[in-house]
């Protein structure tokens, strides 16, 4: 196997395809790769420290290229891990929160007297999605203004939550969220 048709790219997404795609044939034809190294010896398994990391797939030889973007193409293709609540696709105006947290449970309270446009809030504009590791609420403008709606998300949590058994609530002062921790 040819050392400069060799390549590596991690499973991170698009993005470190790309990265790693840009370096199809660049190392130099006297200094093999470490998958090259371990196809030369037989064994398959030669990586620093011994252990092959996780999620990286090789590719070698004069198809390298083409396997490489196949890949990407359907690590792209593919839907995004439910563990994660979306990202807002808009700009939030942030809301404050306060929060309680039990051995099974965490709660987070969102007060209306933030702002006297969240006085009478309607729960029809209240959207709140659960992942696994995050929560994103957003409230729209019951008015109609142009101004964007209040948000807000919560993320990289110490512990998983059960997106299945997490709720909320609409209440006349405040919304309550309880995230139910796996």
């Amino acid at each position: 196997m040819s050392a400069a048709g060799a390549l590596s790219i991690s499973q991170d997404g698009p993005a470190a395809l790309a990265a790693d795609a840009l370096n199809v044939g660049k190392q130099p034809p006297d200094q093999p790769t470490e998958a090259a190294s371990a196809a030369d010896s037989g064994t398959g398994d030669h990586f620093p420290g011994g252990v092959k990391p996780v999620g990286l797939t090789t590719y070698a030889g004069a198809d390298a290229a083409e396997a490489a973007a196949n890949h990407a193409a359907a690590l792209a293709a593919a839907p995004a891990p439910q563990d994660e609540a979306p990202r807002a696709t808009m700009d939030l105006r942030a809301l404050a929160y306060s929060w309680d947290q039990e051995d099974h449970e965490v709660k987070i309270y969102v007060s209306f007297d933030q702002s006297e446009e969240l006085a009478h809030v309607d729960p029809a504009n209240v959207s709140v999605e659960f992942g696994e590791w995050s929560v994103l609420l957003v409230i729209k403008n019951a008015d109609g203004s142009q101004r964007p709606p209040w948000g807000l998300r919560l993320g990289d949590f110490q512990k998983r939550i059960d997106p299945d058994r997490s709720t909320y609530a609409v209440r006349s002062s405040r919304i309550s969220i309880k995230l139910r921790k796996q």
